[in-house]
């Protein structure tokens, strides 16, 4: 049986709203970059789709936003959610027209993108719950440094550094996964 969580453990709508009044254009360069980012391989030009979706299923109360966590990095998984579903949905449906931009991404590049996922999958199913530690790793795949991840962090260095050293302390205690990303 599930846990019912409480309410005050998430933003509420109205709280949402205010935060999204107080991005700025930086802010909305942000998350537009963490929406490019998503879609760069498989989706490109679905950037704003993807952005806009996501935006609607935390205003409408589908995806509830947890206290504690960064707003980037929160809406970073849901996109990544979203993305998710639209892999699977290409998979599922082979004979989707190839001017479906799902079924000719998925073909580019099969068998490096196909150990890439591996990889992939596998560390986001071990960092599954930690929405900051999820935005850094998939930000590695997408070949971020450590100031592209500053800004989604409010510029707090400790704070990107302590979930740094969570992801390695994590990693250490998982040596499966340094034998399939080095091949060792």
């Amino acid at each position: 049986m599930a846990e019912t969580v409480s309410a005050a453990e998430h933003y509420t709508i109205s709280e949402i709203h205010e935060t999204l009044d107080a991005l700025d254009d930086g802010d909305w360069d942000k998350l537009n970059q963490l929406a490019r980012s998503r879609c760069r391989f498989r989706f490109p030009g679905r950037e704003q789709e993807v952005l806009n979706d996501a935006l609607m299923r935390i205003l409408e109360g589908k995806r509830k936003w947890p206290k504690g966590v960064i707003f980037a990095a929160f809406i970073s998984g849901v996109m990544r959610s979203i993305v998710s579903k639209w892999i699977e949905r290409s998979i599922v449906d082979p004979g989707a027209s190839d001017d479906d931009p799902e079924i000719v991404c998925g073909r580019i590049g099969a068998f490096e993108d196909l150990h890439e996922k591996e990889v992939k999958v596998h560390l986001m199913a071990l960092f599954d719950g930690d929405d900051e530690a999820t935005l850094i790793v998939e930000g590695w795949f997408e070949d971020m440094e450590k100031k592209d991840f500053l800004p989604l962090f409010e510029g707090n260095e400790t704070n990107y550094d302590t979930v740094c050293k969570r992801i390695r302390r994590k990693l250490a205690k998982h040596p499966e996964l340094k034998e399939m990303i080095h091949g060792e």
